[in-house]
This record gives C-alpha cells, structure tokens and sequence, in this order.
C-alpha cells in the first residue's frame, strides 16, 4: 500500500494502526508516516480499561519512543479527546499540549459542529500548533518525573531548546 501512495506522486500521508502491539516504531517509517503507539484511547483523564485508555496512561506509554519520531516519521498516540464530555476544560488543555509536545498528529475526535468556543480556542491556539507542527520534528521526552509531576523536554527549531509544561519556552 505505502509503495502505490508513493507511486501515484502526490502529498499523501499514510498512517498504519497497529495499536503499537507490533512495536511499529521500529519498523513502519520505512512504509508509512505515522503508526499508533497505542490501543484506543477515550475521554477520560486517569482511566485504563481493556479498550479505552485514559490521557495520562497513554503519556506514559510514549515514554522512550522519543527516538523513533522525526520529520515524516511520527508516533501517533490516538485521537484527540480534547471536548469531549470526559475531560474537563483543563484536561482538555492539558490533553492537546501534550499532544503538541509529542508532535502528535492533530486529529480531533468530537463533534466540530457542536464544540465550545473555550474547546475550539484550545484547539486554534497557535503557540501550542507552532510546537507540534516545529519543523524538526522532535517529540517531547520526559525530563522528570517527581512526585507524580511530570516534566517533558521538547527541542524546538528557533533555537529555544527548552521548551517544557504547557507552552511556555525560555530561549538560550
């Protein structure tokens, strides 16, 4: 498949789905652009069921996989929940700033019609685009992790190589 969306010249991103239960990172840039790193994931900030995995237990599960993401080559950890009636207005800022420091595809799964205009600011918000669209590529890591605080590290183009928490960058 990935050979005929190549084939056909033509702007194409090709993502593959296998819930990361074949390790894809180490394997699928050769075919595709982007691969789940995980099973579904549901609008629920600290939740871990047999099918729907909450924000924060998909975060962990990104822990590591820094090394595989780069410019046409992402990790993809599931859909964006940001709205949806399981994560508060600060979960779901939390939810797509982690998603930006992860260079995570931006893909929203909630009703566009029917979205707040907080929810729709959070998505628009062009500080946290400008991090996850960052034309190196990186995905955030985790710096540290103290007492239930977690602290991501994500390098950034512009030279301001720090760049943690919740979109705020202090440059060298």
């Amino acid at each position: 498949m990935g050979d005929a969306l190549y084939a056909v010249k033509r702007p194409v991103v090709y993502s593959l789905c296998k819930w990361g239960s074949t390790k894809p990172w180490e394997w699928v840039s050769k075919v595709a652009h982007l691969w789940r790193t995980t099973g579904d994931i549901t609008d629920c900030y600290n939740c871990h069921g047999e099918y729907d995995l909450g924000m924060r237990f998909i975060i962990k599960l990104q822990e590591g996989l820094e090394k595989y993401a780069g410019p046409d080559h992402w990790n993809d950890p599931d859909i964006l929940e940001a709205g949806n009636p399981g994560l508060s207005l600060v979960e779901s800022r939390s939810h797509f700033s982690l998603w930006c420091m992860l260079a995570a595809p931006s893909m929203v799964g909630n009703n566009l019609r029917k979205i707040s205009p907080e929810v729709l600011k959070i998505l628009t918000n062009k500080d946290a685009i400008s991090v996850d669209q960052d034309k190196l590529g990186k995905q955030a890591y985790l710096y540290l992790d103290h007492l239930g605080k977690l602290i991501y590290v994500k390098e950034l183009s512009d030279g301001c190589g720090q760049f943690s928490g919740i979109i705020q960058a202090t440059c060298r």
